[in-house]
């Protein structure tokens, strides 16, 4: 995920906004990352002479270069974590790329899922920036990805199975387009789109596939290839879609 993205909505906007403020905290004792390392010196040092607010996105792309420091594995100390969340919503919100290697290790780095590490008031922001990000997907760029996008969540610790019930409750239309698009237009070929950051084989990444393959988004893409209340482009998008699940069953 990454290059030409369009800038997300307003309700995304605001839920940056108040992220500002609810996670508003001093500068953290350090970046959480390998020191003179990883990360070009004069951005390292001038990192922290920045608010959160201020920071220039070029940094923030260096910061997820580095390493994670210590033995803290992939997930950076809570004191840089919650000083930096609300950059990485902004630049997620307008389409900027906070990790060029790929949106899907950006949260996993904060651990912004884990329900533990936040208070409930950040929790629920982090919510409904979950649910604004995924529902702005059918009006994103076509090479966007659903999957990528529930892999992204799924890895920084949220469940996957609200996440593909919010899909599920997309129109027939919405649902079938964004399908269509990741699976058999983008790239001109007929099979579903998987990341390659899944953890293969761990739960969130079966129940992805598992719901890829479903009765029940299967009956639902079938439905709509047969709803004479649809437009002709959308019912041939759904056969499209319904095949592409069949073949993988």
């Amino acid at each position: 995920m990454g290059a030409g993205r369009k800038p997300l909505s307003s309700e995304l906007g605001r839920i940056v906004e108040e992220a500002y403020d609810l996670f508003a905290c001093p500068p953290p004792p350090d970046l959480g990352v390998c020191r003179f390392c990883c990360m070009s010196p004069e951005i390292e040092t001038d990192f922290l002479n920045h608010g959160p607010r201020d920071l220039p996105d070029s940094y923030v792309a260096d910061w997820y270069f580095a390493a994670v420091a210590g033995k803290d594995g992939v997930v950076v100390h809570k004191p840089i974590a919650n000083w930096i969340m609300p950059k990485v919503l902004d630049m997620l919100a307008r389409g900027a790329e906070p990790a060029y290697v790929g949106d899907e290790v950006v949260l996993q780095r904060l651990a912004a899922g884990q329900q533990e590490r936040w208070s409930q008031s950040q929790i629920a922001l982090l919510h409904r920036f979950q649910w604004a990000y995924i529902d702005q997907l059918p009006d994103r760029d076509s090479c966007v990805m659903l999957d990528d996008v529930m892999c992204m969540f799924a890895l920084a610790g949220f469940d996957t199975k609200p996440m593909t019930d919010r899909v599920m409750s997309w129109q027939d239309e919405t649902l079938v387009g964004v399908l269509w698009r990741n699976w058999i237009n983008t790239y001109n070929s007929a099979s579903i789109w998987r990341t390659a950051f899944w953890e293969a084989n761990a739960p969130p990444a079966q129940h992805v596939w598992n719901w890829y393959l479903s009765e029940e988004l299967l009956d639902r893409v079938t439905r709509a290839a047969l709803d004479d209340n649809l437009s002709d482009n959308v019912k041939r998008q759904a056969a499209a879609v319904e095949q592409v699940i069949r073949d993988n069953r």
